[in-house]
C-alpha cells in the first residue's frame, strides 16, 4: 500500500522547499507533519496538541499545520487525496498546485479539500459527496484564497 504526505510551505512564513515523505503502511500522515515541524522548529508537538506521544488521530496534526499557513496533502492508494489548505495561499503554493494539477485530475473521484483559518476552524470543505466537480471547486477556491491579505474577509 502506498501512502505519502506532501507539505507545501508558505514561503512568507517559512523559507524551505516542498517536503515529501513516503510513509510505511503502519505510519500515519500526522507523523509526516510531526517530522516537518521538528525539522523546521515549528513547535507543533503531541503535547501542544493535547495528545499522547505517537498519537495521530484524524486530521489534528494536518489542521494545525494548515492553520499556520502551510498546505498539506495526504495521499494513499486506498484512500482519498485530502488537501488541508490554509485560508491564504501564497504565490509559491498556488504555483505548485497549478503545476501539479495532474496529480489531482487523475484521482478526482477520490479528492477532497478543507480550508482552515488561523484558529483551525473549517472555512470550506469539498469532496465528491458535497461538490459535483470537486477538482473545479478546489481550484476555484485556491484562486480565491491566493494573495488574500490577513485583514481581508474570505469570500467563500
Amino acid at each position: 500500500m502506498y501512502r505519502a504526505i506532501i507539505i507545501i510551505p508558505n514561503e512568507n512564513e517559512l523559507n524551505v522547499g516542498v517536503y515529501c515523505k513516503q510513509l510505511k503502511e503502519n505510519e500515519f500522515h500526522g507523523l509526516g507533519v510531526k517530522i516537518f515541524s521538528n525539522r523546521n522548529k515549528l513547535e507543533i508537538t503531541a503535547e501542544s496538541l493535547g495528545l499522547e506521544d505517537d498519537e495521530y488521530p484524524g486530521y489534528v496534526w494536518q489542521s494545525c499545520l494548515a492553520s499556520k499557513g502551510h498546505a498539506v496533502i495526504c495521499i494513499g492508494d486506498c484512500e482519498p487525496i485530502i488537501n488541508y489548505l490554509p485560508h491564504i495561499i501564497s504565490d509559491n503554493q498556488y504555483k505548485w498546485f497549478l503545476e501539479n494539477q495532474k496529480l489531482f485530475t487523475n484521482r478526482k473521484e477520490d479528492l477532497s479539500y478543507i480550508v482552515f483559518d488561523r484558529e483551525e476552524n473549517i472555512l470550506e470543505n469539498g469532496s465528491i459527496h458535497n461538490k459535483t466537480d470537486v477538482i473545479i471547486s478546489m481550484y476555484e477556491c485556491l484562486a480565491r484564497i491566493n494573495n488574500l491579505e490577513e485583514s481581508e474577509d474570505l469570500k467563500l
